[in-house]
This record gives structure tokens, sequence and C-alpha cells, in this order.
């Protein structure tokens, strides 16, 4: 996994640690299959009002970007900012702060902070910054109650949101279940939203499993 900074462009590579091999997750990629654009209207709505608290951030303490701000900066300016600007504000330096811990915890092999973190992650970005969609929540929440609930450590919105994929940290040996249980309870839940009794004619969620790996490397053979 990398962690980048997209200021400075430096990144540093972190490994799924720990020795138990039962302990360390596999990454389910579940697709709701709704198509998104993340070049349409709503990210760039996203990037004013994160500039808008920026300049309520700098009427208390000067800063180059959000990246540099503090939850404590944006309470101070709160008077300087309504309340949906104060939410995408809080979303951005939160996950920043999530995204830190989440490469500590990674290192460290303790997927359970890992899962909550990405849990965490996922209702930000529901609730404050706002750029889920009912598909991609009802996968998560699914992800969330799958039994038993230790076999899925966490589960998220992933990409540029609107729709596309969650990503989930599953236990091995629970994988292939969670993937038939997501399957089944999707299309329940499509089928219930969109009243049919048919499968036929509504989104079905597909699954990709991955797993960790070294990734391209060098190898001397002599």
């Amino acid at each position: 996994v990398l962690l980048i900074d997209c200021e400075s462009t430096e990144y540093e590579a972190y490994s799924f640690g720990g020795n138990d091999e039962e302990e360390k997750p596999t990454v389910v990629i579940c697709n709701s299959n709704v198509t998104h654009s993340i070049g349409g209207g709503e990210y760039p709505i996203r990037v004013k009002q994160c500039a808008k608290a920026l300049e309520a951030v700098n009427t208390v303490r000067k800063v180059k970007s959000l990246r540099h701000a503090t939850m404590k900066d944006i309470d101070e300016s709160r008077d300087s900012m309504d309340e949906l600007i104060y939410r995408r504000a809080r979303h951005v330096i939160s996950e920043n702060e999530r995204t830190k811990q989440a490469a500590e915890a990674l290192k460290m092999g303790n997927y359970e902070v890992m899962g909550r973190l990405m849990n965490e992650s996922h209702s930000s970005m529901r609730d404050d910054y706002e750029v889920s969609c009912s598909e991609i929540d009802a996968l998560v929440d699914l992800a969330q109650v799958f039994s038993p609930q230790d076999a899925v450590y966490g589960s998220r919105l992933t990409g540029g949101g609107f729709g596309g994929c969650t990503v989930s940290l599953v236990r091995p040996k629970a994988v292939p279940a969670f993937i038939e249980h997501m399957k089944e309870e999707y299309t329940k839940w499509q089928q219930k939203r969109n009243c049919s009794s048919s499968s036929d004619d509504i989104l079905k969620c597909t699954c990709f499993v991955t797993t960790p790996a070294s990734g391209v490397q060098l190898l001397h053979l002599s």
C-alpha cells in the first residue's frame, strides 16, 4: 500500500504487517455497477467548497491548504463558514488523519483498527463530503453486517464516488461466503428498492478478489 503525499508527490510503501497469515485480510472489491463520472458537476463543487473553507481557516491561522489545517482551526473559524462548508472541511482534515493512522495500523498488523478507520472513512464520505450513493451505502452496510462479524475488518467506498465500488478487508477463510452474501443480499436490496420480483432487470453486484503482495521488484539471480 502506498501512502502518497499529494502536495510533495512523495510516497512511502507500507506492507501488510503481522505474522499470522490467517489474520492477514484478503481485499474484496464489490462493484455496484452504478456508473459515474468524477468529471461531472459535483467534484468541481467540492473543490470550490474546500476553497471557501480554506478562506475561513485563514481568518484565524494562515495555512497553504486544508492539508495543513487542524480540527482546532476549523472549529475556531466556524463562524466564518456555513454548516455545509464546515462539514466538507471536517471530512478533508479527518480523512487525512485517518489515512496516517491507517498506515501505522497496517504496518503493525492491527487490522481491527484498520477496519474501524475504513468504516469511519465511509461514514465521513457519506455524511460530510456526500460523495457516496444509496447503492454504495447498501454494499457497505451489507459488508458490515456479514456474519460472523469478525470476518470483515472494514468496508468503504473506493474511487471517485457517486457509484463504482467498495473495498472490504475480509479474513481469507470467509471470502467465499462473503462474496455469496454480498451478491445475494445486494440483489434482494435492489429487488425491494425497485419493487421487482425479477432479478433480470436490476443491477447486480460483481466481486473481485485480490491478496496483498510485494509487487514488482528486482531479483538478483547470481
